[in-house]
């Protein structure tokens, strides 16, 4: 077996702090292959994928309901741990038989579920979507700032690092957004 094991360097766009943590912020497209942990978004039910779409199945749409109706749907917030490596934790954000399918107050309660887990394996480093974005109707702007308002509370020891995966075509937008947060977070 040929195992292709080719480099891909990481572009990192920017770096910041929030709280005692560094976010640094890359491109979705070059995963950061030097993480403890990556943080993958889901539904009750395990449906969607990463990436917004509709995807051809080796299933038929017959069998595809019979096994949804079997299946029983996981609690909006769980984390789920998978031990690979690096560690995979499946943040279950997203009811798709409730409006809005998505909450700010959802991913607050995400958002401390991974930072405790974090600190439970001692994780150094991770990558995570901007939550709530790419299947809900959070706003970008939402996300940062529930980010920082969680990691200014908790003052976690771990991660040291989280690392921002984002669209590299939205980069300027989010760049400027996580800016105009944390400037706005200052004490005058």
């Amino acid at each position: 077996m040929n195992i292709n094991k080719e480099f891909h360097p990481i572009i990192i766009f920017m770096t910041t702090m929030m709280g005692n943590v560094t976010i640094s912020v890359c491109a979705a497209d070059k995963l950061p292959l030097t993480v403890d942990a990556i943080v993958e978004e889901q539904d009750t039910n395990l449906i969607l994928g990463t990436y917004p779409g509709i995807r051809d199945t080796k299933e038929s749409y017959p069998a595809l309901v019979r096994k949804m109706e079997r299946q029983k749907p996981l609690l909006p917030g769980q984390v789920i741990v998978k031990n690979t490596i690096p560690l995979r934790f499946t943040a279950v954000l997203y009811d798709i038989e409730q409006t809005p399918v998505c909450t700010e107050e959802l991913i607050a309660d995400v958002l401390n579920e991974l930072l405790h887990k974090f600190n439970e394996y001692r994780l150094k480093s991770v990558a995570m979507p901007l939550l709530g974005s790419t299947h809900g109707k959070v706003k970008v702007s939402g996300f940062i700032k529930l980010l920082q308002d969680t990691l200014n509370t908790r003052n976690p020891v771990y991660p040291a690092e989280i690392m921002l995966i984002v669209p590299p075509d939205n980069f300027d937008d989010i760049k400027d957004i996580i800016e105009y947060v944390i400037n706005t977070s200052k004490p005058a």
